[in-house]
């Protein structure tokens, strides 16, 4: 199994793997673990690994895993708290138990994923204990919590919890230093958030959106008070060989800058090979060479001969198509994004003005965002933004601070 959305932690993941691998998942998994260190993200991964048709699950290749992906298979339902303290009602597990004794949809199991389960109330786990005493054989709960005294011992009987730890932790170590352009600020309500770096020319910020508090805690970014030049300074007086070594433009391991070959390399037979250019609507108009060839807003090497310019509008692994259409057609006002981590704040209850950039190069576009009910972020630009991809981040700043940051959905 391949939880490679979740860092740190091999023993855990092992056990994990091990257990669904065997068919051997306890109906009820407990992650414990202080805020920060991904406790959802690694929820996610397994529950992606139960609905997967992969060898190696969750494969992030076969149709299960791009609808957990994107947040929308029907046999993995996610609930959350509402608020603070004991804000996790007794009305929501009943939402739970009434639909727990229908069978899957597409998968042989059905996962329910209890986000901050230690807010719930005496009531909501008294309620779902209920399920835990005889479950369905197809169900399987994943709550994650702070701190597991916060649930009943009647829950945790039934439970098999795993304590998460910080990498620094693991490894022995109190703090890691990054040559990352930027900087981390502990803000006034105690929470850690990456402010940008002193030259914008060279900023990272958007790269490490996803950090965790506990990771931010443990981590050192002297590099993001310095510009370029001073750098440079600085390693020619040191004497290291690097001080005039010109700057990297691509990806460190694929320096001949042919994304598209090295994915084939590593990947193999997991990659789709050749299929069709089509329109909206499907009508084929010609072929491809396969998408990974392609990204949204491409209009250079299509080779279609069609008497205007077209752009690639939209890739559809599940059928292995690029879909091809006008500029105008790649710009929106609207963009949802899922797996959000919020960094300088703890969540967002009430919309908030933000600047958000959709890739890194984007110089970013002020907009409003607006936390949804299933937990996603839409964000409402002032300006439309053009070719916002599925699959890559959006990350949103308040001042020099990322407030947080998620991955694109549509």
């Amino acid at each position: 199994m391949e939880f490679k959305h979740f860092l740190g932690n091999e023993k855990i993941k092992a056990q994990l793997s091990a257990l669904v691998d065997g068919g051997r998942l306890p109906h009820a998994v407990v992650l414990e673990g202080e805020s920060g260190l991904g406790k959802r993200t690694l929820a996610g991964e397994l529950a992606a690994a139960l609905v997967c048709r992969g060898e190696h699950r969750p494969c992030d290749s076969c149709p299960q895993c791009h609808k957990a992906r994107a947040g929308v298979h029907p046999d993995i339902l996610v609930y959350a708290p509402e608020g603070g303290a004991r804000s996790f009602h007794k009305k929501t597990v009943d939402q739970i138990v009434g639909d727990v004794y229908m069978t899957p949809n597409e998968a042989d199991y059905k996962s329910y994923i209890l986000v901050n389960a230690h807010l719930m109330s005496v009531q909501a786990q008294n309620a779902i204990l209920k399920v835990l005493e005889e479950p369905p054989a197809y169900v399987r709960f994943i709550l994650t919590v702070e701190n597991k005294s916060a649930l009943l011992p009647t829950v945790l009987s039934r439970s098999v919890v795993f304590r998460l730890e910080g990498v620094p932790v693991e490894i022995g170590a109190d703090y890691i230093a990054t040559g990352h352009y930027a900087r981390i600020d502990r803000l006034p309500n105690g929470r850690f958030a990456i402010r940008n770096s002193v030259t914008a020319a060279k900023d990272q910020t958007y790269a490490l959106y996803n950090l965790t508090q506990h990771q931010l805690s443990h981590t050192l970014m002297p590099v993001g008070e310095y510009t370029k030049d001073e750098i440079r300074a600085l390693a020619e007086e040191a004497g290291l060989p690097v001080a005039h070594k010109p700057d990297s433009q691509e990806i460190c391991f694929v320096p001949d800058n042919d994304y598209a070959s090295f994915i084939d390399r590593e990947a193999g037979e997991k990659v789709p090979g050749p299929g069709n250019f089509v329109t909206e609507d499907g009508r084929i108009l010609g072929h491809h060479k396969g998408i990974t060839h392609y990204t949204l807003g491409q209009r250079r090497g299509l080779d279609l001969p069609m008497g205007e310019r077209v752009f690639v509008t939209a890739i559809r692994p599940e059928t292995n198509e690029v879909v091809i259409g006008s500029n105008q057609e790649l710009f929106t006002d609207k963009v949802l994004c899922e797996n959000v981590n919020y960094m300088a704040v703890e969540n967002i209850t009430e919309p908030v003005r933000v600047l958000a950039k959709i890739r890194y190069n984007h110089k970013g576009e002020y907009g409003t965002l607006t936390r949804q009910p299933d937990g996603r972020v839409l964000c409402t630009f002032d300006a439309p933004v053009r070719a916002a991809t599925p699959g890559q981040a959006m990350v949103f700043y308040q001042g020099e601070h990322v407030l947080g940051g998620g991955t694109i959905v549509l």
